[in-house]
C-alpha cells in the first residue's frame, strides 16, 4: 500500500491543478493501492502523523521550511519525491520573484531540498536537464496534462471572431513587452478586440483600438470555463527566449487548444505549432488571414495530438510507474 503524504502550498491554484493535488487525486481513484492526503509545509509534523505514510511527496520546495519538513520525513523513513515545474533558479533580475530566488538564501535551501529527494520528477526536458546541470540530479519528465476522463472538455474550434485572447500574470510583463511593437502594428492593420486575462498591460492595451481585460478568477476550473464560453479562437503565447522561458511547460497553449482556440507559440513549443517556422507577428498575421475551414482542419489535428499525448490517465501511469521505483 502506498500511503502519501503531499506537501502543497495551496492545493487549489493552477499549480496543484496540473502536478500535485489533482494528478494524486486521480491516482488514489484509479489504483486501489493508493492513499493520499495533503498538508500545508508550514506545518511542523510529529511522529504519530508521520508513522501513517511511507511517501512524502513535495510540490516544488523551495525555502527552509520545505528543508526542516522534508527533513523530518526523511528521519522517519519516508520516501522523498518532489516535483519542479518551474526553474525558479533561472528567474530573471526583471521578475518580481526575482527578489527571493535571486538570493543565495534560495539556492541554499532549494539545493538541500533535492539533496533529500530520492525520486525527482519535472514538466519538461529541459527542466530536467537544467536540474542535472544545476544540481547534478537526474529527474523523470512527466509532462503537464488535461484530465480528459474527468472535468476537462474537449471542446471543437469556436467560430470565426476577431478576438484575440492573452492570459497570464504580471510576471510576463517583459514577454508582452518584447512583442508590443508586434501587436500594436497588427492591431493598426485590422479590426480587432483584444482580451487581456489576469494582467492588464496598459502600456501595450491603451495604444489599441479595441481592448479588454478580465480579472484572473480564483478557480482554475471556472477560468479554463470561462476561456472555453468566451469569443475567439486565437490565443497569443509571447515568451522571451530564456533558460527560465525555455523550460517552461507549453500549458497555455494545451488550456487554449482543448477550449476551442488555436495558439501562436513560441518556437520550443514545437509539437503545439500548427504555423511552421515564423515570427510571432507572421504566425499572428496566419491565424488572422486563414480561412474557418483551414483553422477547423489544424484544431482537430491538435485536439487528436492532446487526447493522445496529453492525457492524465497516461502521465499518471508514469507517475505510479515512479511510486513503485522508490
Amino acid at each position: 500500500m502506498y500511503r502519501i503524504l503531499c506537501v502543497v502550498n495551496n492545493t487549489s491554484d493552477a499549480m496543484a491543478y496540473y502536478r500535485s493535488s489533482l494528478p494524486m487525486v486521480r491516482m488514489s481513484q484509479e489504483y486501489t493501492n493508493i492513499e493520499v492526503d495533503f498538508i500545508s509545509p508550514s506545518m511542523n509534523p510529529k511522529w504519530d502523523l508521520l508513522s501513517r505514510y511511507n511517501v512524502c511527496f513535495s510540490q516544488r520546495p523551495d525555502s527552509d521550511k520545505h528543508v526542516d519538513f522534508l527533513s523530518k520525513c526523511k528521519m522517519h523513513k519516508l520516501k522523498i519525491w518532489m516535483d519542479f515545474d518551474d526553474a525558479f533558479w533561472h528567474v530573471t533580475p526583471d521578475s518580481p520573484a526575482f527578489g527571493y530566488y535571486g538570493s543565495d538564501k534560495a539556492t541554499k535551501a532549494i539545493r538541500e531540498c533535492i539533496d533529500l529527494a530520492d525520486r525527482i520528477t519535472v514538466s519538461t526536458v529541459a527542466l530536467s536537464e537544467s536540474i542535472k546541470t544545476m544540481f547534478n540530479r537526474d529527474s523523470d519528465v512527466i509532462k503537464n496534462a488535461i484530465d480528459i476522463a474527468g472535468m476537462q472538455y474537449l471542446s471543437p474550434l469556436k467560430k470565426q471572431s476577431n478576438n484575440i485572447t492573452w492570459r497570464g500574470s504580471h510576471t510576463h510583463q517583459k514577454d508582452l513587452l518584447q512583442s508590443q511593437a508586434d501587436i500594436i502594428e497588427v492591431d493598426r492593420r485590422h479590426d480587432l478586440r483584444w482580451t487581456f486575462m489576469g494582467y492588464n498591460p496598459w502600456m501595450i492595451s491603451e495604444k489599441l483600438k479595441n481592448a479588454v481585460h478580465i480579472d484572473y478568477f480564483d478557480e482554475i476550473t471556472v477560468y479554463l470555463e470561462t476561456l472555453r464560453r468566451m469569443d475567439g479562437n486565437i490565443m497569443i503565447v509571447p515568451l522571451v527566449e530564456n533558460p527560465f522561458n525555455r523550460c517552461k511547460s507549453n500549458i497555455a497553449g494545451l488550456e487554449s487548444i482543448v477550449c476551442g482556440m488555436l495558439p501562436v507559440v513560441p518556437a520550443w513549443w514545437s509539437d503545439l505549432d500548427v504555423l511552421g517556422a515564423g515570427s510571432f507577428v507572421e504566425n499572428l498575421e496566419k491565424l488572422i488571414g486563414m480561412d474557418e475551414k483551414t483553422k477547423n482542419m489544424f484544431h482537430r489535428e491538435l485536439l487528436i495530438h492532446v487526447r493522445d499525448q496529453y492525457s492524465l490517465v497516461n502521465t499518471n501511469a508514469l507517475r505510479y510507474e515512479v511510486l513503485q521505483d522508490l
